[in-house]
This record gives C-alpha cells, sequence and structure tokens, in this order.
C-alpha cells in the first residue's frame, strides 16, 4: 500500500489570480484508475492541500485542505481501497 513516502515532489510555479510563487507538487494514480495530487503550497513539509483523482481529474470528494502527512497518508490507503 502506497503512502506519503512514497510521493515525489517537484517544484512548479503557481501563477494563477494574480499570485505568483513557488510550491511543490506530487501525482500519484493507482491501479483502480484513482489517484491523488498533493500540493505542499509553503514548502514547509508540514500541512498540505490533497484532491482525490478519478481517471486524472478531480473527482466528487473535492479538496482537502490543511492536512498533515498521517492524514495525506489515511486518505491514499483510503483511494486504493476503491472498486476499479
Amino acid at each position: 500500500m502506497k503512502t506519503f513516502d512514497d510521493l515525489e515532489f517537484k517544484n512548479f510555479v503557481i501563477s494563477n489570480k494574480g499570485a505568483a510563487g513557488k510550491a511543490k507538487r506530487a501525482y500519484m494514480h493507482f491501479s483502480n484508475d484513482y489517484g491523488i495530487s498533493v500540493i505542499d503550497w509553503t514548502g514547509s513539509n508540514i500541512s498540505f492541500e490533497c484532491c482525490e483523482l478519478y481517471k486524472g481529474k478531480p473527482s466528487h470528494d473535492g479538496v482537502k485542505y490543511g492536512l498533515l502527512k498521517k492524514e495525506v497518508t489515511e486518505m491514499m490507503k483510503n483511494i486504493q481501497q476503491y472498486e476499479k
């Protein structure tokens, strides 16, 4: 089962709504067609924004903000258990 420690974060530039800055983002796709997008907006590696993905697009669950690493892992484990 994949966890937070399996995510590979890469730098990316944010440029929406007039704001610009740098953050780190990781994507992971699972064998059940679901996945997760995780963003560290501050680069602090403390609090994360997560979005559940289905076939590479945001799913019905929406975005969750202010998650800790253990909460990201819990979300990842739940998503991996969804049926295909």
